[in-house]
């Protein structure tokens, strides 16, 4: 399968507001690129690495991509959302005289292109994330997640999700029963299974994401324990 790639090139201010438009109407994922520049401030509190420089975006800039399904209609996608980005003029939002790119990508480039800069990552005090295709010597105290998110959500690194792996981590004491709905990647199931919990049920509407789920849940040794629909 083909998808039609939107590509805006804005500033770090005008990401969220952007990015949501882009799933409004329509986008079958979203991908955030900010500045990797050597100069940015990143937090380290938890063990992270980053291998700098990540890109070569400028200071304050961003690269926000919008995937929608092959046969979308493209021209009046683009048109509403320069409409909608030029709004944003009007509550002080700096976009920073976006541009626009459209091209079509298979869904090997989308799914694979983004690996170079996924590296194993700590993110709380007990939980590492560790790529696949990633070598990594976890310390004696840690729980690794397995993970290959492929085109589905959740690699640990957007906030909401790691701030959901901190809750996880206070609230799973060992026994409980817990659901994830909207699952995507399979990675706080897999957490709280890691952490304790007898049984997760992970539901999620994408079909993309259930297959991307149950490969990451085989992959920690975890099909008795957690069941993806």
């Amino acid at each position: 399968m083909r998808w039609h790639e939107l590509t805006v090139h804005t500033t770090e201010e005008a990401i969220e507001m952007i990015s949501n438009f882009i799933h409004e109407f329509g986008a079958g994922g979203v991908s955030i690129e900010e500045s990797g520049t050597l100069n940015k401030k990143r937090d380290t509190s938890l063990g992270q690495w980053y291998e700098l420089p990540l890109n070569d975006i400028p200071e304050g800039r961003a690269v926000i991509k919008g995937y929608f399904a092959e046969g979308t209609d493209m021209d009046a996608i683009l048109e509403e959302l320069k409409r909608s980005v030029d709004q944003l003029a009007e509550y002080d939002i700096d976009t920073g005289n976006p541009v626009y790119e459209l091209k079509d990508v298979d869904d090997e480039d989308w799914a694979n292109a983004w690996k170079q800069y996924f590296k194993p990552l700590r993110v709380t005090d007990r939980l590492t994330i560790k790529p696949t295709w990633e070598e990594y010597t976890p310390a004696a105290d840690e729980l690794i997640l397995e993970l290959d998110p492929g085109m589905a959500f959740g690699t640990g690194t957007h906030a909401t999700t790691s701030l959901c792996l901190r809750t996880l981590e206070k609230v799973v004491q060992g026994g409980e029963d817990v659901i994830d709905v909207g699952t995507g990647s399979g990675i706080l199931a897999i957490a709280a299974a890691k952490l304790g919990a007898k049984h997760v049920l992970a539901l999620d509407l994408d079909p993309v994401a259930v297959s991307s789920a149950t490969e990451n849940v085989h992959l920690n040794g975890l099909d008795q324990q957690i069941t993806v629909k």
